[in-house]
C-alpha cells in the first residue's frame, strides 16, 4: 500500500496541495469531498461503486483494487483519496462478486468459465470497470490499479486505449501471469526449492491419508 500512497503524492501532487472544495448541496460529503454511492448493470452482474469528488476539467481517476477477492475497503484506509477528490471525481468499485457487487445472474461465477460456457475471466472483468466508465459518462480516465488490479488496468487499458489517458501500477504484476511464473526460480532459487520439497512433502502426506481414509471406509 506504501507504493501507491508514494505513487499518488508524485502524481497527484498540485492537487493534494489545493484547498478542500466547497460541499455541494444535497451530497453527503467526507471530510469537505462530495461522497456518492451507485451501481453499473450489466446482462451479468450489478457492479456497485462509489465516488469521492465531482467532475471538472481535472482527469478523473477510477482505482482498481487489488485481489481478486478483495473489495476496495482497503484502499481508503486514509485521506489521501479525499485530498486527491478536492478538484476531480475519483471512482473505486468492487469487482464481481465481492463486497457489494454480489448480484449476479444465475451460473455466472467470478472467474473462469461459467456453467452456461461464458467466459468470466480477465475479459469479463475488464467488461465491468467498461460498464463503470460508462455508466459514469467519463470519457477518459487515469487508472489506478494495485496488485491484480494493476493487470486488470493494463487489459482495460489494451482493450480501450481510446479512454485511458494516464496508467498507475503499484506493486502490479507483469502484463501476463507467465512472466510472473519464471521470475520467482531466477530471482529466489531457494525458495523454489525449498516450494518443491514442500509440495512433495505435502504430496506424500496427501496419499498417505487418502490411503487411511480408504482403509476406514473398508473397515466400516
Amino acid at each position: 500500500m506504501k507504493p501507491l500512497i508514494a505513487s499518488l503524492l508524485v502524481i497527484f501532487s498540485a492537487t493534494l496541495l489545493a484547498q478542500p472544495a466547497a460541499p455541494t448541496k444535497g451530497v453527503a460529503h467526507t471530510k469537505g469531498v462530495a461522497h456518492t454511492k451507485g451501481v453499473a448493470h450489466t446482462e451479468q452482474v450489478d457492479i456497485a461503486y462509489e465516488t469521492l469528488g465531482a467532475q471538472s476539467p481535472a482527469l478523473p481517476v477510477i482505482a482498481i483494487n487489488g485481489g481478486p477477492g478483495l473489495s476496495h475497503a482497503y484502499m481508503v484506509q486514509n485521506d489521501v483519496w479525499e485530498r486527491i477528490a478536492r478538484n476531480r471525481l475519483v471512482v473505486f468499485y468492487d469487482q464481481r462478486g465481492i463486497g457489494l457487487s454480489k448480484r449476479m445472474q444465475p451460473g455466472v461465477s467470478q472467474s473462469g468459465a461459467s456453467q452456461t460456457g461464458v467466459d468470466q475471466s480477465m475479459p469479463a472483468q475488464v467488461a465491468d470497470l467498461e460498464a463503470v466508465r460508462q455508466a459514469l459518462g467519463l470519457a477518459k480516465v487515469a487508472l489506478v490499479g494495485d496488485s491484480y488490479g494493476g493487470l486488470l488496468a493494463m487489459a482495460y487499458a489494451a482493450a480501450h486505449p481510446e479512454h485511458v489517458a494516464k496508467l498507475v501500477l503499484s506493486d502490479s504484476p507483469g502484463p501476463s501471469w507467465k512472466s510472473i511464473v519464471h521470475v520467482l526460480p531466477e530471482v529466489f532459487p531457494d525458495i523454489e526449492e525449498q516450494g518443491e520439497q514442500e509440495q512433495k512433502r505435502l504430496g506424500s502426506a496427501s496419499d498417505a491419508a487418502s490411503d487411511a481414509a480408504a482403509r476406514a471406509e473398508h473397515v466400516i
